[in-house]
């Protein structure tokens, strides 16, 4: 337990490493086809540092020098330290599926194979697809993206299914196994429990191992029972202070 006081993070963007002199947000949310990170640099950095766009980015949080990835993807804009501007706007690779141009007939495809060949065509390699059979038909993209074919089948085929990038694979109607779920007791590891826009939010320490999609095991005064957590919310403070959010649905 004594660890939980020892939290920490850190940042890789492009060819540089922090460990300290950032704060930073994550958002992951089933409703979104992408996740997005902002990071703010709380220290100066002099003039030397310098990031692209698309250049790769990973954020890390853990307990005592011990790191879990909790972000991977891209740059959104160019950054220069010696620029007034003090944040870099992060997304996962979700952005290359958004900036990837598309005019394409499918004729006679699956939603699983309109996927493989937008994913392929983003430079995106780990799938894990729906193993539901749905019928081929045309599909035309015109003047689009990548991103926009994928999110266009629901309604071509009259599915509902969600894609999302989780770990590094691209996720599409399929969600993650779940080996093991988390449990958060009142009294433990509950900072607090309120509502927000119809959601639950439970707010805790660092958590690295939360991810949308998945379950976890509540026990409270006011709410118990196992839910499907819809959106993830970490926030490393100004002072360095780890944070954890966890929107989900009660019963």
């Amino acid at each position: 337990m004594m660890d939980c006081f020892y939290p920490t993070m850190a940042a890789q963007l492009g060819s540089y490493t922090f460990k300290q002199g950032v704060a930073f947000t994550i958002c992951s949310s089933d409703d979104s086809p992408s996740d997005w990170a902002a990071v703010r640099f709380t220290s100066p950095l002099g003039d030397a540092v310098r990031l692209k766009r698309m250049d790769p980015a990973a954020l890390y949080l853990g307990y005592s020098g011990s790191f879990t990835k909790v972000f991977e993807g891209l740059l959104a804009a160019d950054f220069a330290s010696s620029g007034r501007v003090r944040e870099v706007r992060l997304r996962d690779a979700a952005l290359r599926l958004a900036l990837t141009p598309l005019n394409h007939s499918f004729a006679g495809a699956t939603p699983q194979e309109v996927v493989r060949y937008c994913c392929r065509a983003a430079g995106i390699s780990s799938l894990e697809l729906s193993s539901a059979v749905y019928p081929q038909r045309v599909y035309p993209v015109i003047n689009g993206t990548a991103l926009s074919a994928i999110e266009g089948i629901n309604h071509h085929w009259g599915v509902s299914a969600s894609g999302y990038m989780q770990d590094g694979v691209y996720r599409w109607g399929k969600p993650p196994v779940q080996t093991a779920m988390m449990l958060f007791e009142y009294g433990k590891n509950i900072v607090s429990l309120t509502k927000e826009r119809g959601l639950w939010v439970l707010t805790t320490v660092s958590v690295p191992q939360l991810r949308h999609s998945t379950k976890f095991r509540l026990v409270h005064p006011q709410l118990s029972g196992d839910f499907m957590i819809r959106k993830v919310l970490f926030t490393v403070s100004d002072a360095g202070f780890i944070r954890s959010k966890i929107f989900f649905k009660g019963v």
